[in-house]
């Protein structure tokens, strides 16, 4: 799950606001507010899209790299209903 406070500050720092990192890591502003609100993950592609707009380590917005939290889960393959059951 990624750090929000960090990532609020690094926006504020870098003069950046959310539509625009959407933008520039191809994602929709919704997705990055999910996101925030946790009701979202992100893939190892999305992690370093944002970590490189953002010109941090990965490890600061997503602690859980860092090993002391659990690790991401893959989300780069979608499951059908049939596959969820």
């Amino acid at each position: 799950m990624i750090h929000a406070e960090a990532f609020e500050s690094l926006l504020q720092i870098r003069r950046l606001k959310k539509k625009d990192l959407a933008s520039s890591c191809e994602l929709s502003p919704s997705f990055i507010a999910d996101l925030l609100a946790h009701r979202a993950g992100a893939s190892e592609e999305t992690v370093d899209a944002i970590s490189a707009v953002l010109a941090v380590p990965a490890e600061v917005l997503f602690p859980e790299l860092s090993g002391w939290v659990s690790p991401l889960p893959d989300r780069s393959a979608r499951r059908t209903r049939a596959e969820a059951a």
